[in-house]
């Protein structure tokens, strides 16, 4: 059957709506072309102009094509499990795309190639983003990824840039070289805990077990972190976890105020975070120095910590050079150093309630404990 349409107006979300009428009837259709010139086309509650382009569909593929207009290029399907997207001109907010749940296991199995190139995802200024996605089962992998944005730029070439994540093994694999600006969202990744990212720079090539808590970790990762900023207090914060990669939540995370209730310091800020870090079988070790500079205080950590048995993060062997910030509100110190040591801590009370200090002040110690090793 062939068919030609030429309208000023066409909504998309109004036919999407109705699809199943059209996925209840295409059985007794074998082959359907339709060539289409559409003044005003509107898709996910954006609009695009002058659209002329094909569909074809038939009971095996589906393909359109947009040849002319605001949008162009091609999506084409399998309608099994093969989905092929390249487009220039897309602009979509992410919210708005309803992504189906499968409804049957078979569904759960796809491939998913995309390119864009001059799009717009919410405030992702996309010049050019490639990537080939898999699902099998439970498995997932991204491959392949380019990405060049304002907010988000792949440095690392496409075969050496992946995610990979393997249910029965319950292992996961990162890598690649990434650069951010002014990141305060994730398309498609819904997140609780508002964060900002002033400027980043990270070159990942990580393996782990449960990303919670980073069992059997071993790779490497150097970063460049500044301006970043966690408005909404979650201790339990997955950005936390991520961020604080050593698990040191009752020494690091307390020093960085990372775990403070206090209303005046429930933002956590981090002005400057520089190191390289590589984990083996046998722990993790700071390369030359880690510097962590934030809204509490401005730190240098050299060391290691070493792993137990059970390939947790266990034993701390650390050297802290710390200048705190001191305030008017001294009284807060005693909340941030809570997890330290006990002679670290009365160390710092001593010098810092007795001493009699304005603006700031440094102090030199050895962090040698055992963490607590997770349930």
């Amino acid at each position: 059957m062939n068919i030609f349409i030429d309208v000023e107006n066409f909504d998309l979300d109004e036919y999407l709506l109705m699809s199943n009428n059209l996925n209840q009837s295409s059985r007794f259709i074998q082959t359907l072309n339709i060539l289409f010139d559409i003044k005003k086309l509107r898709m996910y509650d954006k609009n695009y102009y002058k659209s002329s382009g094909s569909l074809k569909f038939d009971n095996d593929s589906l393909k359109i094509s947009f040849i002319k207009g605001d949008l162009l290029g091609d999506i084409n399907t399998d309608l099994k499990r093969n989905l092929n997207i390249n487009l220039s001109g897309l602009n979509i907010d992410s919210n708005k795309f309803n992504i189906a749940q499968p409804k049957t296991q078979s569904l759960n199995d796809f491939t998913i190639n995309i390119s864009l190139k001059d799009s717009v995802i919410d405030s992702y200024k996309i010049k050019n983003f490639s990537s080939s996605i898999y699902s099998n089962g439970s498995d997932f992998e991204i491959r392949d990824l380019e990405m060049n944005s304002n907010i988000l730029k792949v440095l690392s070439s496409s075969q050496d840039t992946y995610f990979i994540y393997k249910e029965d093994s319950n292992s996961n694999e990162i890598k690649g070289h990434f650069q951010i600006a002014n990141m305060n969202s994730i398309p498609f990744l819904y997140i609780d805990e508002k964060f900002s990212v002033g400027y980043s720079d990270l070159l990942i090539d990580l393996k782990f077990n449960e990303y919670k808590d980073f069992y059997n970790l071993q790779g490497n990762i150097d970063i460049l972190l500044k301006d970043f900023s966690l408005s909404s207090f979650l201790p339990n914060s997955n950005i936390l976890n991520i961020v604080g990669i050593f698990n040191l939540r009752n020494i690091l995370g307390k020093v960085a105020n990372l775990d403070l209730s206090l209303q005046e310091f429930a933002q956590t800020e981090i002005n400057r975070l520089e190191t390289n870090i590589i984990i083996d079988e046998d722990g993790l070790f700071i390369r030359d120095q880690m510097v962590l500079d934030t809204n509490s205080a401005k730190m240098l950590w050299r060391g290691r910590i070493n792993k137990n048995d059970s390939q947790y993060l266990e034993e701390l062997d650390l050297y802290l050079k710390m200048r705190l910030r001191v305030g008017e509100n001294i009284p807060w110190y005693a909340g941030i150093f809570g997890g330290l040591p006990v002679a670290a801590s009365a160390y710092i009370f001593r010098e810092v309630f007795e001493a009699d200090i304005d603006d700031a002040t440094t102090f030199e110690f050895d962090v040698v404990v055992v963490l607590i090793i997770p349930n």
